[in-house]
This record gives structure tokens, C-alpha cells and sequence, in this order.
């Protein structure tokens, strides 16, 4: 599936093992008119397969996932061609653990308790952000 269009809504995967948070990170962003959710995955090796195939723009990716590090899974993507923004879901992100995630490779990190507040505003300036910086190098 091709990047989407300008103008269109960023298609964002969701990751993570819960599926009472990708239920509820599903039905917030449904209020969202510039996110559309291409689809999500409890591992890092499904999250993988995805983004290949959907070529998503965004990813929300937990960092605890059943087969592998959220890191890991991370350090996959960025590699493929035209990597996704990549976002990190974690229980607390100071200033210090956004940096140290940032330094790993992801474009930012959310806390869990504030996605369905924070998410799309994050979603749109990271977007914003990349088109005029372009693709962020490998």
C-alpha cells in the first residue's frame, strides 16, 4: 500500500498486547480527523509484517511486547525503506527516557495514562516536522 495522500489522514499502526488499550486508543482516534488507524499487533513480529505491508506513516509502539523488546521491534522498522514515525508508549517518560528513546531510534515516546489527550497533536507536529525535514536518515 503506498504512502497516503497529502491531505489525507496519517494511517497509524497500533502496538501493544493489550486489547482493552488498542480499544480504547482505536474509538479516541476515530474523533481524530488527520489519524486513521491502518491496523494494529500484540508482537513486535506481527508490528513488523505490518508496517512492511501497510507502509503506515506513524506507529504507537508499546514497549513491552510478548516476543520481543519494543526496542527491537523499533530498530527493525527504522531500518526498512521509508521508515514510519515511530512513537513509544511507556508508563513514564521524563526528559531523560525521551532523549535516551530518541537516541534508539524513535521520533518520541507518549506516557500510556495521556495517549487518548496527547497522541494526535504529537502525531500532526512529528508529521508536520518531517515534511519539512523529510524522511529522518537510517
Amino acid at each position: 500500500m503506498p504512502p497516503a495522500e497529502p491531505g489525507s489522514p496519517a494511517r497509524l499502526v497500533l502496538v501493544d498486547q493489550n486489547d482493552l488499550l488498542i480499544e480504547m486508543i482505536s474509538a479516541c482516534l476515530e474523533r481524530a480527523p488527520a489519524i486513521a488507524i491502518a491496523g494494529s499487533a500484540k508482537t513486535g513480529g506481527e508490528a513488523i509484517a505490518l508496517v512492511e505491508q501497510l507502509r503506515p506513516e506513524v506507529v504507537l509502539l508499546n514497549l513491552t511486547l510478548p516476543d520481543m523488546s519494543g526496542l527491537t521491534a523499533l530498530r527493525r522498522m527504522k531500518t526498512l525503506p521509508d521508515p514510519p514515525i515511530v512513537i513509544v508508549m511507556t508508563f513514564h517518560c521524563s526528559n531523560a527516557a525521551r532523549a535516551a528513546i530518541r537516541e534508539l531510534g524513535a521520533d518520541d515516546c507518549i506516557i500510556k495514562s495521556e495517549v487518548t489527550r496527547t497522541l494526535s497533536p504529537m502525531v500532526e507536529r512529528l508529521l508536520g516536522r518531517r515534511k519539512l525535514d523529510g524522511p529522518a536518515p537510517v
